[in-house]
């Protein structure tokens, strides 16, 4: 029988009342979605076209070229919701875009059906509903049930987690972890910072230089639980207030320091691990960083950090025992 996401909307309007309680609970609505059109735990694209388009004739899916866009969704003359998606971009992705896609056009059912209802759009990009559809994307791609034990088996290895989801990008799975990873998952709440350095160098990462060095990588990524705060100095850590400087803790758009953890895995190209990064000798604020290289056709492409306070880094266990050539350092003291 086919559903569309009038009848989906329909009956989320029935269970709550008002869009507002559902629309922005992504997990609440994600387990909804994936519930109402009989999704598995592990979507992938031809599932999503054979369910969401063929059976329940719910959208229209298909391949274009998208002059930059990764995708879009419409109503035709018909009003049949069409979504098209970048052609050349990679399955992992192409995926993220339909389901990012369906978010927003939940919203604008809800905008439709409701009056005076008007959904969140990204201030910066008005057609957009970032970060809500991402976060909704993540959460109906990389399941609670499914994700939270390779979470926590990999040792939150974002690396490995990114190649058993599909293919996902690094910061959907950096998203997911911060959705994800607190109690009842793990005993006690969960202080985290996961920062994601791409590489700027221009061209396809088959033609970049083998050499490279700090300033050609940007933190393109940064996710971070409340717990961890940063200083406005890039130099000084505030341990009376719990504040961390940004060299070891960056902001979105911030190259790595020179001289600490992510600069030196561009110098030596292996990961490194510190058991221990000291603030003050009270103990604290004591926190465990691991940083690992990316390559992409034998070039440095990226670097993940991922930070948890000492008394956490037992869930990085399982990722530093299977690091190859891992520089592993017991303490370190940062003034």
């Amino acid at each position: 029988m086919a559903k569309s996401l009038k009848d989906f909307c329909a009956l989320m309007l029935k269970t709550y009342g008002r869009p507002e309680p559902i629309a922005y609970d992504i997990g609440d609505l994600a387990n909804h979605f994936v519930e109402y059109f009989g999704l598995s735990s592990y979507p992938n694209l031809m599932e999503l076209k054979l369910l969401l388009d063929l059976h329940h004739q719910m959208a229209s899916i298909q391949p274009s070229s998208m002059g930059g866009l990764a995708g879009c969704h419409y109503l035709d003359n018909f009003k049949k919701l069409n979504i098209e998606y970048e052609a050349t971009n990679w399955q992992g992705r192409i995926e993220f875009t339909v389901i990012h896609e369906c978010y927003e056009a939940i919203q604008e059912t809800f905008e439709d059906i409701v009056r005076g209802y008007k959904a969140y759009r990204d201030p910066a990009e008005p057609t957009c509903m970032r970060p809500f559809a991402n976060r909704f994307a993540a959460a109906v791609l990389m399941q609670p049930e499914v994700f939270l034990p390779v979470l926590l088996e990999s040792g939150l290895d974002i690396f490995s987690l990114r190649l058993r989801f599909h293919m996902r990008s690094y910061a959907s799975v950096a998203i997911r972890v911060r959705e994800l990873l607190k109690p009842p998952a793990v005993d006690d709440v969960v202080d985290f910072l996961i920062a994601i350095y791409d590489r700027e160098s221009e061209g396809e990462p088959r033609e970049w230089d083998f050499d490279c060095c700090a300033n050609d990588f940007c933190a393109g990524c940064v996710v971070k639980t409340s717990g961890i705060r940063l200083s406005r100095s890039r130099r000084r850590a505030n341990f009376r207030a719990y504040l961390f400087p940004r060299r070891l803790f960056p902001v979105r758009g911030e190259k790595p320091a020179l001289g600490f953890i992510v600069d030196e895995v561009i110098e030596t190209r292996k990961p490194i691990y510190y058991e221990k990064v000291m603030f003050d000798l009270l103990g604290e604020n004591d926190m465990a960083l691991v940083a690992r290289p990316v390559h992409w056709h034998g070039r440095l492409a990226k670097v993940i950090l991922v930070v948890v306070r000492k008394k956490d880094s037992y869930l990085f266990h399982k990722q530093v025992e299977g690091l190859a050539k891992l520089d592993k350092r017991l303490s370190v003291y940062v003034s």
